[in-house]
């Protein structure tokens, strides 16, 4: 751990320093590691960890409209502390922003790490309960943003995650869970899982129905008495927000190279395994598109990932494009049938050296280069331009 994360541990209370611990293990070289992530991953995303004053009006709204609430009561067998999140018809996308959204989220996740044990030994499951959810907010939830929040809830805070559960989610939501999923650990994933209403009750096996608020069925608090309990509890911890806001790591102090935003949340999350491409192209097939799509079957996993930066990491995009590649490779046979390289036609083309890509390029993340070569040493008496097309 850098000096300057230890310097900062000042700052933290016993309770949330042996929180870092118990999450950690007690190892100590863990600890650091997570504290370290702790003030790194703050500072590194202001639009979430600045400007947190409970009392300003965009942070009202949220606290107004019971968006994320912790549930008083644990399961017996685990002692895991439920928390649900409401995307439903109680938000207003024109009022109350996703930046914000999250912002507030981490407040109250700030809180729990404080202050419940629950949280922090045993560990918690997230409920989100995405019934009539505002659709304007699918344009806010971009591949970046997404890659962000991961990194975030997974590596900003030490708590267990032991479950995140998603229901009555609308379609357009369904692609945002999609590529949220993979930008997650494998851990995680494994933790993950999408319901509807045909099979809410798969869910209930994870989340004990009588753990719920009583207005999804269960006896757990009311939503509408948990909303006044948690605004005034994150009201009430004004001052400590205020003070956290100057608990922040200046990188250009740091012993040895310093961190950057790409380093520590990737390059608009950018992931290239050969697992992400089976992901993607399990989604895709399972997905009510046209038949097309079964012909992903016969892209090789680079193809896919290649699909798949293209479109940064949007599952909708990528879908759209592997549409117009195969629709265009069907409706222009004449540069995409008959491309066997050794045909006469072909050799002639390749032997002139028309096409040729280079090998160097100006730097690791550089375009490549590609000269064509249009002189004297093409024959248009035997190399068509439907052929140069073909070749190229």
């Amino acid at each position: 751990m850098s000096s300057l994360a230890l310097n900062l541990t000042r700052f933290l209370g016993d309770q949330l320093l042996v929180s870092f611990l118990r999450c950690s293990k007690f190892s100590l070289e863990r600890t650091k590691e997570r504290l370290d992530r702790y003030f790194t991953i703050r500072t590194m995303a202001p639009e979430v960890f600045t400007n947190r004053d409970p009392l300003l009006p965009e942070l009202q709204a949220i606290l107004e409209a019971g968006f994320i609430l912790p549930l008083p009561n644990v399961a017996k067998e685990n002692n895991h502390r439920i928390i649900v999140l409401r995307y439903s018809n109680n938000l207003d996308p024109n009022l109350m922003t996703m930046v914000n959204i999250a912002k507030l989220s981490y407040m109250i996740l700030d809180i729990l790490l404080r202050e419940d044990d629950n949280a922090v030994v045993s560990g918690v499951v997230f409920w989100s309960y995405c019934k009539d959810c505002p659709s304007k907010y699918a344009i806010q939830l971009t591949p970046a943003s997404l890659q962000r929040y991961s990194v975030i809830e997974e590596k900003g805070f030490p708590f267990r995650m032991k479950g995140a559960y998603y229901s009555h989610v609308p379609q357009i939501f369904e692609a945002c869970y999609n590529i949220f999923k993979v930008f997650c650990s494998d851990k995680l994933k494994q933790r993950m899982g999408l319901y509807s209403e045909s099979n809410i009750e798969e869910l209930f096996k994870k989340i004990p129905k009588d753990l719920l608020p009583q207005e999804f069925g269960g006896c757990n608090g009311s939503v509408k008495d948990l909303t006044v309990f948690w605004k005034d509890k994150v009201e009430s911890c004004r001052d400590w927000f205020l003070k956290d806001e100057h608990c922040k790591i200046d990188e250009r102090l740091r012993p040895g190279t310093p961190k950057t935003c790409s380093e520590v949340f990737g390059l608009e999350g950018a992931p290239t395994s050969t697992r992400t491409a089976t992901d993607c192209r399990e989604r895709i097939e399972r997905s009510e598109f046209s038949s097309e799509f079964n012909l992903t079957r016969f892209l090789g996993d680079q193809l896919l990932v290649s699909f798949l930066r293209c479109s940064k990491f949007s599952l909708e995009r990528t879908k759209e494009r592997l549409d117009r590649y195969f629709t265009i490779r069907t409706m222009a046979p004449e540069a995409f049938t008959n491309r066997d390289p050794l045909l006469p036609e072909l050799q002639a083309i390749l032997n002139a050296g028309f096409f040729l890509p280079l090998p160097k390029v100006a730097n690791e993340n550089g375009p490549r280069i590609i000269l064509l070569r249009i002189n004297d040493n093409l024959n248009p008496n035997l190399m068509t331009v439907v052929n140069l097309s073909k070749l190229g």
